[in-house]
């Protein structure tokens, strides 16, 4: 049943009715986010919104455009820190439909995947694998959604995002579901840009992506996985509440990784926030860290390395919420 606890500002007893009789058990007021980030950290949802399928994304994003609410997508949250007060809109996560893979062939012979936007990129790798379909190794360990993954050009020294995806489903600010193809879209480190329009607290949304493989074989594939992971395991911290990379590479030179260790930060703590002593990349959180902790330590780290090395950090993360 549908969660009320308290009112939502911003919410009148009409919207609240609204979006209960739509959504019903999938409607969730004055949600806490923590619990839906890696980091753990983050304040509550004026409303959360668990959507299942198309018709239901473009009911809301058509809803809320006529009362003037902001949305937010929210994927797995493992690149993402929301602000301790929460965020005072409609946040989305894509559930049902949009968690779905499939293999199609061509004309041609060749096999492209479908994978909606709220599907694990985990589980698009291991679909690929299984199927003896290359492609899709860069991707491998990298941990959120599919959507997530298009959104930050997500990748690797061995590739990335831009370098497979052969088209986008997305849903404009309208609530028209279109596919762009990738030559459609910029694609830069980190990120993609496209020419739908969008405002603050409104944007098309990626509902999947279709990309291209090239026939593999499975028992290498799973071996050329296994590398990667391992590889992993051995350079990054584990075990740990994180988000990952925590600023972006800088354009040459050093690493952010590299900055920041050389800049003796490995350990330097704010509260429950702390630069990890394996990856000097990765903020962890040690048990009870606050978002605001987190943001006082990225500005440390990004002080530092600026005053010893004349390079401002970029952060890969994304920062939401009041």
């Amino acid at each position: 049943m549908t969660r009320a606890s308290g009112q939502s500002r911003g919410l009148s007893p009409t919207d609240r009715d609204w979006l209960s009789r739509r959504f019903d058990k999938n409607t969730f007021f004055d949600e806490p986010l923590d619990k839906f980030t890696s980091l753990g950290v983050g304040g509550p949802a004026m409303v959360l919104l668990q959507v299942s399928d198309l018709a239901g994304l473009r009911d809301i994003i058509q809803w809320t455009g006529e009362r003037d609410f902001p949305y937010f997508l929210l994927g797995k949250g493992t690149n993402l820190i929301v602000r301790d007060g929460g965020i005072q809109g409609i946040v989305i996560r894509l559930m049902g439909e949009f968690r779905s893979i499939e293999a199609h062939k061509d004309g041609t012979g060749h096999t492209s995947i479908q994978a909606g936007a709220g599907a694990m990129l985990a589980r698009l790798c291991s679909f690929a694998v299984k199927n003896g379909l290359d492609g899709l190794s860069f991707a491998t360990g990298i941990p959120g959604t599919v959507g997530g993954a298009i959104v930050m050009n997500a990748g690797t020294r061995e590739g990335c995002v831009a370098d497979a995806i052969q088209e986008v489903r997305i849903m404009n600010t309208h609530g028209k579901d279109m596919s762009l193809t990738s030559r459609e879209i910029s694609w830069s480190y980190r990120t993609m840009t496209h020419n739908l329009p969008s405002e603050p607290g409104r944007a098309a949304i990626i509902t999947g992506g279709r990309f291209l493989t090239r026939p593999g074989n499975p028992e290498i594939l799973q071996n050329k996985a296994n590398e990667h992971l391992q590889r992993r395991k051995a350079t990054q911290p584990h075990g740990v509440r994180s988000a990952g990379s925590f600023f972006k590479n800088p354009p040459e030179g050093m690493s952010a990784g590299e900055l920041i260790d050389k800049a003796g930060l490995k350990g330097k703590a704010i509260g429950g926030a702390m630069v990890s002593p394996v990856h000097g990349n990765w903020i962890v959180n040690t048990g009870k860290a606050t978002a605001s902790q987190i943001l006082s330590l990225m500005d440390l780290i990004r002080q530092e390395v600026l005053n010893m090395h004349g390079i401002s950090l970029e952060p890969e993360v994304k920062i939401v919420g009041t």
